[in-house]
């Protein structure tokens, strides 16, 4: 399902005429439909950077990153947003926007340009809220939730998005050991 292949990256900052500048060098990684991989290391080491590279964030200076032996960098932003969803270690300005609003983007790739969601849409996310026992807080502005309530929030929304590879990096940061579980649960 996912493939990187000898995929080498480096900040835009860094150098990259000499190999040993490169953050990611050579990294080749296969993931099934299905499994439940985790990534461990030092801070530092590139377990981010490397994630971002597979949800097409940051492009590598080589190498192959595909979903289903489809090139990601030779596909549109929405066809990437249809197979995988990201819930990243920072959390997003959401500038006043609702907890609904947040969750209910997740929906975005599955709809037209102008769309509005339909009772189909209102559902998945009703779902998504209450598996992440968010509901009730539907209302309440994003920028006002706990470090907590914000990771389930973005949990939420990438379940809402269907799709066929879900990219977390350190999503159990700022939850307390009870929705730790409950997340590693969802996500399996």
């Amino acid at each position: 399902m996912l493939a990187l292949e000898r995929i080498a990256w480096a900040p835009e900052q860094a150098s990259v005429c000499a190999h040993e500048h490169f953050a990611l060098k050579d990294i080749d990684l296969q993931i099934a439909a299905g499994e439940f991989v985790g990534l461990i290391g030092p801070n530092g080491s590139g377990k981010t950077s490397l994630l971002r590279c597979a949800f097409r964030y940051s492009r590598p200076h080589s190498g192959k990153v595909a979903i289903n032996a489809h090139d990601i960098w030779s596909r549109s932003p929405r066809w990437c947003a249809r197979h995988v969803a990201v819930v990243a270690q920072e959390f997003p300005d959401a500038f006043g926007l609702t907890l609904l609003d947040v969750t209910s983007m997740g929906r975005a790739p599955h709809q037209g340009f102008f769309a509005a969601d339909s009772a189909h849409d209102r559902a998945i996310v009703q779902s998504a809220l209450n598996a992440v026992g968010l509901a009730g807080y539907e209302q309440h502005r994003f920028d006002t939730l706990s470090g907590g309530e914000k990771q389930r929030c973005l949990l939420a929304r990438a379940l809402v998005q269907e799709p066929q590879l879900m990219v977390l990096d350190e999503p159990t940061n700022h939850l307390d050991p009870r929705h730790q579980l409950e997340l590693l649960g969802l996500v399996k």
